[in-house]
């Protein structure tokens, strides 16, 4: 059959990459924002330290420890040494790439659980909905690559072969062992799930099935990258996950009441509608979506056999109840979503299958209004849930949106970043969000960036952080105390956007004006 050829395989991600790229041209002026710069920053930093891992930032938070995992900064610098100029290009490809890829892994654990027939909707169902779900990563360019490493990593342990058992060992050890030096949150996640999939197999016996022994390899090569990388960064762990019991973040919080809001939980259950796609444009109008696809998730696990049961209840159980405890913060509540939405895209495809076979037996019958309703719906609703998730993703919570909303600010951002680069002598500036990134990721300038502090893990950000809000949004409350920050982080410049309600103190120079910010030497 052809959904079993290489010729299948190459249409899968080209499917894919193709459906990214028409989301990207749809909202080219935001392309420089967000996180996809933050990558270009750090890249950065690895080539100007001889393409070793530095101790602490220079650029991205200048003089916190480096957190990072390495091997996305890595990608990232080999990217900009073969094209300084293209670099956000590069590394944006490569992330289409890797989504583009993930299809075939997609496929290949789909057939591994239901057949060939229900891995190709599977895979063709992946690669037109989830660059609604890469968009919504903010350009979480590990994330995504960390989702190609998980699909393989499930496709070896599942697939019913049963030659090559250690060859299939090393493969899997392998890929386990380099995922905590892609992605923290991922590591973590998919460490405690294999966990509790395997302390589950053994209380259930399952001795008759390789998955266990597959599970308890991986558990053991991920422990090792793991205590590698993130023993000695355990206090920064710790601040990550419980950021109220440490000292600093207890003493901003009270003062920045715009940087520190936690949210609620019906925000968090709202960014739901994001990758859930399908309605998400209407008010509430996602919630009969997420009831079904909690209805669907657990009819789908009752087909499978008993190990691979055991396997997937343990992925989706440890993100379920991690968006349980996080429930009042919506960014990271939808981000542990997405590993249960990552596994939907297997465990729905007999149920896309059979919804297939009744479109494709209803187009086939004469016509009979009645008799053909229901394809017709069918049909509506896969490609609303494509196209409409693409469609939404593409204008909303993504990191190519636009500034305040407006084209022009965007080319406001890059006139206040070349004038700039061209004064711009040392010291640190103190920018928001979105400009921020720019002169870090495309000048190579160090910024001290306000953004909310629970966007943030260490106390070195939280207090460059509620610094850079001061100096931005109310310099001339107490002069003496902006003085003293401005001494503290050695800035130079500030830059303010739509300043024209920020009363600034009289050491504060107008260097340039455009119609949305105004850049100041201090």
């Amino acid at each position: 059959m052809v959904t079993g050829s290489r010729a299948f395989f190459l249409l899968l991600p080209s499917l894919s990459a193709a459906m990214s790229i028409i989301i990207l041209l749809s909202v080219p002026s935001g392309y420089f924002s967000g996180d996809v710069m933050t990558y270009v920053t750090l890249g950065k930093e690895v080539v100007g330290n001889g393409f070793a891992i530095p101790a602490t930032n220079a650029i991205h938070y200048p003089g916190s420890i480096w957190v990072y995992p390495p091997v996305i900064p890595e990608i990232s610098a080999f990217l900009i040494l073969l094209s300084p100029a293209g670099a956000i290009y590069m590394i944006t490809a490569f992330s289409i790439l890797v989504v583009a890829l993930a299809s075939i892994p997609v496929y290949l654990l789909a057939r591994n659980l239901f057949g060939k027939d229900s891995g190709a909707i599977a895979g063709l169902a992946y690669a037109f909905y989830f660059p609604s779900l890469y968009e919504e990563t903010w350009g979480g360019i590990p994330q995504l690559f960390s989702f190609l490493l998980i699909l393989s990593l499930l496709a070896l342990m599942t697939s019913p072969q049963s030659s090559h058992t250690w060859r299939r060992i090393a493969f899997i050890s392998a890929i386990s062992f380099v995922i905590p030096f892609v992605h923290d949150l991922t590591s973590i996640v998919l460490l405690l799930s294999l966990m509790l999939s395997l302390i589950a197999s053994l209380v259930l016996k399952e001795r008759t099935s390789r998955v266990p022994l597959f599970t308890a390899v991986s558990i053991l090569s991920m422990a090792a990258g793991v205590a590698i990388w993130y023993v000695p960064r355990l206090w920064w762990v710790i601040d990550s996950a419980f950021p109220g019991h440490n000292p600093v973040y207890q003493s901003l919080i009270g003062t920045l009441p715009q940087a520190s809001g936690r949210g609620s939980i019906s925000l968090s259950l709202y960014s739901l509608q994001q990758p859930s796609g399908i309605l998400s444009d209407l008010q509430f109008g996602w919630i009969p979506i997420i009831l079904a696809f909690s209805i669907a998730v657990i009819a789908a696990l009752a087909l499978l056999k008993r190990d691979h049961r055991t396997l997937f209840a343990g992925l989706i159980l440890v993100p379920f109840f991690l968006m349980l405890y996080n429930a009042s913060d919506p960014v990271l509540f939808a981000r542990f979503s997405y590993f249960i939405y990552l596994y939907s895209f297997v465990l729905f495809s007999p149920f896309l299958l059979e919804a297939a076979r009744y479109i494709a037996r209803g187009l086939s019958r004469p016509w009979e209004p009645a008799k053909i309703a229901i394809p017709i719906l069918l049909s509506v609703a896969l490609i609303s849930g494509a196209f409409g998730g693409m469609a939404f993703e593409s204008s909303s919570h993504s990191y190519y949106g636009l500034i305040g909303g407006n084209e022009s600010n965007n080319t406001d951002a890059y006139r206040v970043s070349n004038f700039l680069a061209g004064v711009y002598t040392n010291g640190t500036v103190a920018a928001t969000g979105q400009i921020g990134f720019l002169l870090m990721g495309d000048y190579g300038i160090p910024v001290i960036e306000y953004q909310p502090l629970n966007f943030l893990t260490q106390p070195v950000e939280w207090q460059e952080s509620a610094a850079a809000y001061t100096l931005i949004y109310d310099p001339a409350g107490n002069i003496s105390f902006t003085q003293q920050l401005i001494t503290e982080f050695s800035v130079t410049f500030v830059v303010i956007q739509d300043s024209s309600n920020v009363p600034v103190p009289g050491f504060y120079h107008l260097a340039f004006q455009t119609g949305y910010y105004d850049l100041y030497r201090v």
